[in-house]
């Protein structure tokens, strides 16, 4: 809960530091692309939902990102940023709710661990009494924000998989509905485009990696 009540304040400060960063640190050209999906839990769910249930039982959440690294590709501190979009799903013992949006978020990689923030600036919704993928509207003067925490596992220096943990907090009017959406995924992730590189911060990986659990053999 302090990390989101932070993530306001702090998100503008790490996109400027993004953007800021100098030319010899960015990208090699590699990017993420990274499919999760799991459980989402959303409380305090009205008024952004129509119902009278204070919190809706327990739906799917599914995430897709590409995000672009700004760090040389096997770099100890990896720093993307780009769009992630979001969607998760609840019910009440008539209706089916859905949420999605687009945030766009930065992120710190360590070997086997992350953390990120994001901001949506639009959020749309979906009201029905059937399931489905369809019927979202975009919600007047409704934003988001959230943070991320994960688990990497690596495969090989293209894929790797983990699980992750997010938290949505959606500014409603000036009132927080839903006040937390909480999400638990297991992803995939590809990178494409990575290259070789001959700095002193790069990674041989032949034979510098034990697969498939991605442990080092060798310093970077």
């Amino acid at each position: 809960m302090f990390l989101l009540n932070k993530t306001q304040k702090l998100l503008p400060l790490l996109v400027l530091l993004g953007i800021a960063l100098p030319d010899r640190v960015r990208a090699d050209g590699r990017i993420l692309w990274e499919f999760g999906a799991g459980l989402s839990f959303q409380n305090t769910a009205s008024p952004f939902y129509n119902t009278t249930q204070p919190n809706l039982d327990m739906g799917t959440a599914m995430v897709s990102s590409v995000l672009f690294q700004l760090t040389r590709p096997y770099s100890r501190l990896r720093i993307f940023f780009g769009p992630s979009i979001r969607y998760g799903t609840g019910s009440d013992a008539t209706n089916y709710f859905g949420m999605t949006n687009a945030h766009l978020m930065l992120r710190f990689a360590l070997p086997g661990l992350y953390l990120g923030a994001g901001y949506a600036p639009w959020v749309y919704r979906r009201d029905s009494t059937a399931q489905g993928l369809t019927g979202f509207q975009k919600v007047a003067g409704v934003s988001a924000y959230m943070a991320e925490a994960g688990i990497e596992v690596i495969v090989n220096p293209e894929a790797s998989l983990g699980i992750a943990a997010s938290i949505q907090a959606v500014n409603n009017g000036g009132l927080q509905s839903p006040k937390y959406a909480i999400d638990g995924t297991a992803y995939v992730r590809i990178y494409f485009m990575a290259t070789r590189d001959t700095g002193s911060d790069s990674e041989d990986f032949s034979g510098g990696w034990r697969y498939p659990f991605g442990l080092e053999k060798k310093k970077y």
